[in-house]
């Protein structure tokens, strides 16, 4: 890739990010969002382009959420790697860091925010109960408490 294109392509990605965020997708939108739904989302956007994936792509779009109207490639890796960017910035608004050393850290719970707060009432409030099967296999199933 050229230093061009390159400079290009983060441009685009932050020009982006900085439109979702005028948007209304900001920190305090993007903390309240469910573990995984932006990278759900993110997912969703790069790889909707492949005729291989569409199933893929469809699965793994946040349920209960409208679908966003289907674009050009360009602009589905834009989206998709803008929201890859909202991710990240969530994650380290969480405390969460990456060393070489150390794959993960997870946020001290002496020293919890509001954002982990608010991340672990809505896991609190989503169980997943693991079952296993006649056959010895294990389903999930993900219920929302009432």
């Amino acid at each position: 890739m050229s230093k061009e294109h390159q400079n290009l392509a983060f441009q685009l990605v932050t020009a982006e990010r900085k439109r979702q965020v005028s948007k209304g997708y900001d920190d305090i939108h993007d903390d309240t969002q469910p573990s995984n739904n932006l990278a759900h989302k993110s997912a969703y956007y790069l790889i909707l382009e492949n005729p291989l994936q569409q199933t893929t792509a469809n699965k793994i779009y946040p349920y209960g959420e409208k679908k966003p109207p289907r674009r050009n490639q360009l602009d589905h890796a834009i989206r998709g790697a803008a929201l890859a960017v909202a991710e990240v910035e969530r994650l380290l608004r969480l405390g969460m860091v990456q060393t070489e050393d150390e794959p993960e850290v997870e946020p001290d719970p002496e020293n919890r925010t509001e954002t982990d707060q608010k991340k672990a009432n809505w896991d609190a409030d989503h169980i997943a109960d693991k079952a296993t099967t006649e056959d010895g296999t294990q389903e999930t199933a993900t219920v929302a408490a009432s």
